[in-house]
């Protein structure tokens, strides 16, 4: 009897305490990134306890998560994704 065929799987190692660039991109390779109006922006992040509406109005962008804008990996997920 042979061994059944093993079919190779890529992992990405997450560290416990990822910083919020690190987040940012498992966000974006996740699929967890919706931009719903493109220009000004507005997207919907599936955030790891929510759903977190992102928005860019002008220059100015807010996230609607409890967290410190400076370090907000919604933000810059979003941010990726619009090349802003």
């Amino acid at each position: 009897m042979t061994a059944p065929d093993r079919v190779p799987v890529l992992t990405v190692p997450i560290p416990s305490k990822e910083n919020a660039t690190a987040k940012a991109l498992r966000l974006l390779l996740t699929g967890c990134v919706r931009i719903t109006t493109p220009g000004n922006v507005e997207a919907v992040v599936n955030g790891d306890t929510g759903v977190y509406t992102v928005t860019r109005t002008g220059a100015r962008w807010r996230c609607t998560c409890p967290g410190v804008l400076d370090r907000c990996s919604h933000v810059r997920a979003v941010r990726q994704v619009t090349a802003s």
